[in-house]
């Protein structure tokens, strides 16, 4: 009887074991950054369109907005926005796509049809149309193989000079640092859910001479073309 007793609180005790590995760190079976990466990036939302609603804080040194967005991602193509103040009412719009930037201010009655380029001025970094849109698809690819790792119990760093990603155990990239030439761009997800595994909460800092923060709350997504965009610059505004 005591032989069987000993038998049943070893298995008992593996078994927990087991289980607690598997829990804290899979991770840990990978063999190879290769894998880890694949494993990662695999887990991005493969889509065609993007619909997300959301709420959306902007804090800078001289200014605090809150709004609803409505963004619209044609992916690698188009990435149309509107946003609206307290009362519904649209306050700007706009259209970007790998070669021009359009914008739409409602409440001045202006507007500006700009080279891609023109984004440098607006946001003070260079943000590449398709970072714009790894930020918005919460999907930011990793694309180098060189990088350090360091384990932790709840998921893995990768770290290069221009690059750091933390990575959770289940395979969810959950923050994003790129560096380059002084600037920083920090990037966050929170409460990512399945079966889209997009996050519910999206934070985002720019660091460089005008830094400024956004926090986004997704109130919806999602993977479906719209049924219909709307932009169109009115004859009687004026263009900045």
């Amino acid at each position: 009887m005591s032989r069987a007793i000993f038998i049943i609180v070893c298995l008992t005790l593996i078994s927990c074991e087991t289980q607690h590995i598997a829990r804290t760190n899979p991770l840990f079976f990978l063999k190879n950054q290769k894998e880890v990466i694949s494993r990662v990036n695999s887990n991005n939302p493969n889509y065609k369109w993007l619909d997300l609603k959301a709420n959306i804080g902007v804090q800078s040194k001289s200014r605090n907005i809150n709004l609803k967005i409505r963004i619209v991602n044609k992916k690698d193509s188009l990435i149309w926005f509107s946003a609206r103040g307290p009362l519904g009412i649209e306050l700007f719009s706009g259209n970007i796509n790998p070669q021009t930037i359009s914008f739409i201010d409602r409440v001045n009655k202006t507007y500006f049809d700009q080279p891609y380029s023109y984004i440098k001025q607006i946001v003070n970094t260079d943000l590449s149309f398709y970072k714009i849109q790894e930020i918005i698809a919460a999907n930011p690819r990793i694309l180098e193989m060189k990088y350090k790792f360091k384990f932790g119990e709840k998921g893995v760093h990768l770290i290069s000079k221009k690059e750091r990603f933390f990575i959770t155990n289940e395979y969810e990239i959950q923050e994003v640092v790129w560096i380059d030439n002084g600037q920083r761009i920090e990037l966050k997800f929170e409460e990512r859910h399945p079966p889209q595994n997009f996050p519910k909460k999206i934070e985002l800092k720019i660091e460089n001479q005008e830094s400024f923060s956004l926090n986004i709350n997704v109130s919806s997504v999602k993977f479906t073309k719209p049924k219909k965009l709307f932009f169109k610059i009115p004859d009687s505004y004026v263009e900045i």
